[in-house]
């Protein structure tokens, strides 16, 4: 019952929030629709690299799918396996091989694990000049006074 107050208060401001910042509001939703439309677009452009006749439409059902697949795979750590063999199963729906489908979840998984490993190193650079700007400078190989390392 005590938290409740502090429930209430979220969702209110959940629910306020396109009255109270409608810039920011429409600015979210729009690039929540872009990232939409480019993992369409991702999974059109694999195929048709991958000589498989696909539409915009399929293309947008495969995705779809997809994103089933990534809820049901929540109990998978990690969601190995299970991606790649609903994709599998997906690419049936077109007509196409398993391995077109396996292959497409290979390269959107190299992709993710990308972007991941940039946000990553993007993370620790942070953290560190966050931390102490003289262990920034010499990790970047600035020369800081009273840093230099002294050899006996």
């Amino acid at each position: 019952m005590g938290k409740q107050s502090v429930i209430r208060s979220a969702e209110n401001n959940l629910q306020q929030f396109c009255h109270k910042a409608p810039g920011l509001f429409w600015g979210s939703l729009s690039l929540n629709l872009a990232c939409h439309c480019l993992a369409i677009l991702e999974v059109y452009l694999v195929l048709h690299f991958l000589r498989v006749p696909v539409s915009l439409v399929q293309a947008l059902i495969l995705e779809g799918l997809t994103k089933l697949i990534n809820v049901v795979g929540i109990f998978n750590p990690g969601n190995v396996g299970t991606y790649e063999g609903g994709n599998m199963i997906l690419a049936k729906l077109i007509g196409a091989s398993s391995a077109t489908g396996l292959t497409l979840s290979l390269c959107r998984r190299a992709r993710s694990l990308f972007w991941s490993t940039i946000a990553g190193l993007c993370l620790i650079t942070i953290s560190i000049s966050n931390k102490s700007p003289k262990l920034y400078a010499l990790a970047n190989g600035v020369a800081v006074a009273g840093a230099a390392c002294r050899t006996p």
